[in-house]
């Protein structure tokens, strides 16, 4: 069975204490993909560990958008994610937040959009995936490649060198779980 990486969010309690959480919807979807997950602990030595994929899960902001010192934590620690599974080749799927920073990670950047939080829209190809951003990319990053639109906003892109794909979509947010977001990141996965 694949081990994959999962990123978690950072949450600061009321106690000031730095908390990894994550969606709970995260392990029915993993497991239907037939995955071992291992979340990855902000201060674990992920290198460790053999991988043979990574997700970029979603949940709260990059740091230049929300200025928490959280939210820096976790920036640096996704990008040393990232870093770690170019060197080692290890696929990396981006969700949201997760897609954010890899597009940050590449050079791009983002800006403030309307009317992609909380709703439903229709990508370019036709299909209907939910949204909970209210951050796009305004500039792609260096060597990732534009897979789908919806109302001139980018929803995913991959790396045109690097197995690398991201969705501004939520897949562990479908009720049910779509069959095609589970095919399709099993395939991705090799799983």
């Amino acid at each position: 069975m694949k081990k994959i990486g999962v990123s978690q969010n950072l949450f600061v309690n009321k106690y000031g204490t730095v908390q990894e959480v994550i969606d709970s919807t995260w392990g029915s979807f993993l497991d239907n993909l037939n995955v071992l997950s291992l979340y990855l602990p902000i201060h674990y030595h992920f290198t460790k560990l053999e991988l043979g994929g990574v997700i970029l899960t979603g949940g709260g902001d990059l740091y230049e958008i929300s200025n928490k010192k959280e939210d820096l934590i976790r920036d640096d620690f996704e990008k040393s994610i990232i870093d770690f599974c170019i060197t080692k080749n290890i696929p990396i799927f981006g969700v949201c937040r997760g897609m954010q920073i890899i597009n940050k990670y590449f050079g791009g950047s983002l800006k403030k959009i309307e009317n992609h939080a909380g709703c439903r829209h229709f990508l370019d190809n036709g299909s209907s995936v939910n949204s909970y951003h209210n951050f796009g990319i305004n500039k792609l990053g260096k060597g990732l490649e534009v897979v789908d639109r919806c109302d001139e906003v980018i929803e995913s892109f991959k790396h045109l060198q690097y197995k690398i794909f991201a969705q501004m979509s939520h897949p562990e947010r479908e009720n049910p779980f779509s069959d095609n977001d589970i095919k399709f990141i099993k395939e991705f996965f090799d799983a």
